[in-house]
């Protein structure tokens, strides 16, 4: 009596993550207080930062806590760099 040729089975290939994956966002700033500012103490010192601030307290308790959109256009310390 002839024997079944074995099969192989199948294996599960491991990959790694692509390198373009976002790492967990996590707070930007505190949106539970008028604590930051454009100028001055506790200033942010880029646009950047304060305009990230802006839109995480916007979306986190849904107005301009830290006032830093003076002209309501939506843009942060216009002024910084």
């Amino acid at each position: 009596m002839p024997t079944a040729t074995p099969r192989p089975l199948a294996t599960a290939t491991l990959r790694p993550l692509p390198t373009n994956t976002p790492a967990p966002v996590g707070p930007v700033c505190d949106c539970s207080a008028d604590t930051r500012n454009c100028s001055g103490n506790n200033a942010f010192a880029t646009h950047a930062e304060a305009q990230a601030c802006f839109n995480y307290c916007m979306q986190t308790v849904g107005y301009d806590i830290h006032k830093l959109d003076g002209n309501n256009d939506g843009i942060a310390c216009e002024d910084l760099p």
